[in-house]
């Protein structure tokens, strides 16, 4: 599958926890609908190829990470360094 087939699909994905969102009360739907903007925006920015860089290191995010995850904040390694560290 290609990236952007995989980007297509992540957007989908958002469009459909919008419908989810609508039966929610007004303050998680402004939180929620907030939320999906920012993801929108950041798969737009990446199909546009844009990528996001790692908060800690400042490399390219890997694409796969950007598509489970659009709003991550660090590269795999990063992520995983974090993840042996917690308690």
């Amino acid at each position: 599958m290609s990236q952007v087939s995989e980007l297509i699909e992540a957007q989908e994905r958002l469009y459909s926890l919008r419908d989810k969102i609508a039966a929610r009360p007004v303050a998680e739907r402004i939180a929620a609908k907030s939320k999906l903007a920012a993801a929108n925006d950041r798969l737009n920015q990446i199909e546009a190829g844009l990528y996001p860089t790692c908060e800690v290191c400042k490399e390219r995010i890997e694409m796969q990470r950007l598509l489970a995850d659009p709003m991550t904040a660090t590269c795999q390694v990063w992520a995983a360094h974090a993840a042996r560290t917690l308690p």
